[in-house]
Formats: C-alpha cells, sequence, structure tokens
C-alpha cells in the first residue's frame, strides 16, 4: 500500500528541480557528503514502483546539505518565441547588420 507521504522519482526531481534519472542515480549510486561519506537517498519498491518517503527525501538532504528549492510554476516559452526576441533584443543594441532581401 502506498502512504499518501510517498513520491515517484519523477515527483522528487520536480521538487528538487532536477532530472528524473539523477533521483535514481541518488538512489542506486548515492553521492558523497562533505564529511566524504557516501549518501544515498532511501527508496522502496512498492509494485514494481520505487517510492520515496518525505522522511527518506529529508534525511538525505540534510546529509547531503540539499535543501528544497521552493516549488514555482513558471511558463514554458516556445522555441520561436525566444527567438524573435533575442533577435529583436540584438536589433536593438544595433549588434545586427542590416538583412537583405534577395533581388
Amino acid at each position: 500500500m502506498i502512504a499518501a507521504a510517498d513520491m515517484s522519482p519523477r515527483e522528487v526531481a520536480a521538487l528538487k528541480r532536477v532530472h528524473r534519472e539523477t533521483v535514481v542515480r541518488w538512489m542506486l549510486d548515492g553521492v558523497r557528503s562533505a564529511a566524504g561519506d557516501r549518501v544515498r537517498l532511501g527508496a522502496r519498491k512498492v509494485g514494481g514502483r520505487w517510492r520515496i518517503t518525505v522522511e527518506d527525501l529529508r534525511e538525505f538532504d540534510r546529509a547531503t546539505n540539499h535543501y528544497a528549492a521552493p516549488i514555482v510554476r513558471t511558463r514554458r516559452r516556445h522555441a520561436a518565441i525566444r527567438h524573435r526576441r533575442a533577435m529583436g533584443a540584438l536589433g536593438a543594441l544595433g549588434i545586427l547588420g542590416e538583412t537583405t532581401t534577395g533581388a
């Protein structure tokens, strides 16, 4: 049975703002603490899926000095919008030269 406080590696990754594979690596391989010890993120398999308790995550944070970043939802910008804005900024700075069209 999965407790309400259990999280999947994907949920922990979103909370910590890292990739899901990083969380899996923390569980399987661990990381070095400031003292030089290897610290693993506690997890268990329930029904073939990894689950991490809040207590295990807090213990890992204390041992490795990883602090949870606040969850902030940001709007992702489409690549074309980013490109247009970058070109506009470069044009405003005078970095872009004259554009020519084929005659």
